[in-house]
């Protein structure tokens, strides 16, 4: 290895580095603007399966990148230990990833009224996207070679997990997840140009414009690191692939972990409203509608957009 060579991999690692380290700084920001919204709509509530779900992504997509971030800034690492934790890295951001793209199907299928043909495409769409995934990786990791010095030591000293070189299939691997992502793309975003091209937004529907505002400028996020990383890995230099990788996995848990407060707060929001109606009306036959109901489809149900004549759009 040439000295102009190990100049351009250092740089690729100090990249790298602080790729992560702006990763898990915007994930650490965005837990402490929300820890309030999480207290009162998930701690505070009862333990349902919305819970369960938030808790996942929260916590495990924390542990992933943060963990991430101990051996990337780590220049002690033993080659074993890169072995190991190179096939964790590529395992456990797939499984974030997917799970979470599960949350944003369930809303997809929500807010186009539950049709059947747009959550059957979508089905077929993911598990396409599950088996040719875990193909890349079987046929994949079979032939990584992992290192902790992927430059000589007598040219940089310090340790760094990284691939001696790309095993095959590897540079594939967001092909599939950015074909399934590529539509869910389009449908969300047909969906959300019908919902904040309205003219006129009733005042009582302003919470849930909002969730539909932030959701389209977070998933456009989100899509755009996983075009990056599809762009990087297949036709530019690999050195530079693990670059916007944790910010895939950043924002794809972002989102999701967005959406399902959302979710209980427009739930939460509306239920409190109509109990103060039904109260109100001394109908003792209402009052047994419980704020604190806890059903996954049904608080999903509450992000339905009604027009101005109040049908579904």
């Amino acid at each position: 290895m040439d000295i102009s060579q190990a100049q351009r991999l250092f740089r690729s690692i100090e990249n790298t580095r602080y790729a992560v380290f702006a990763a898990a700084t915007i994930m650490l920001y965005d837990h402490v603007l929300s820890f309030h919204r999480e207290v009162e709509l998930i701690w505070r509530r009862r333990t349902s399966f919305i819970n369960n779900v938030f808790l996942w992504h929260r916590y495990f997509g924390l542990f992933c990148i943060l963990f991430e971030l101990s051996v990337v800034v780590d220049s002690r690492v033993t080659a074993s230990f890169c072995s190991f934790w190179l096939r964790w890295e590529i395992v456990s951001i797939s499984i974030s990833i997917l799970t979470s793209e599960l949350v944003l199907m369930s809303w997809i299928y929500v807010i186009y009224d539950r049709n059947t043909q747009v959550v059957a495409v979508l089905l077929c769409l993911y598990a396409v996207e599950v088996i040719a995934t875990f193909t890349i990786l079987g046929v994949s990791l079979d032939h990584a070679h992992p290192t902790n010095h992927i430059i000589s030591p007598a040219l940089y000293s310090p340790a760094f997990c990284s691939l001696t070189e790309i095993p095959p299939l590897y540079n594939f691997y967001w092909v599939p997840n950015l074909v399934y992502n590529g539509v869910v793309f389009i449908l969300f975003i047909l969906k959300s140009y019908q919902v904040l091209g309205c003219s006129t937004q009733p005042k009582q529907k302003q919470v849930l414009y909002d969730v539909y505002r932030n959701s389209a400028m977070n998933y456009v996020t989100m899509f755009s690191a996983y075009l990056l990383c599809c762009i990087l890995w297949i036709s530019a230099d690999f050195a530079l692939a693990r670059i916007p990788v944790m910010f895939a996995l950043c924002f794809s848990i972002m989102n999701a972990t967005r959406l399902l407060l959302n979710v209980r707060h427009v739930y939460f929001t509306h239920t409190s409203s109509r109990i103060n109606i039904r109260r109100d009306s001394d109908d003792s036959v209402l009052t047994e509608f419980d704020g604190t109901e806890e059903r996954w489809m049904y608080e999903l149900r509450e992000l339905r957009w009604n027009g101005p004549s109040g049908t579904h759009m």
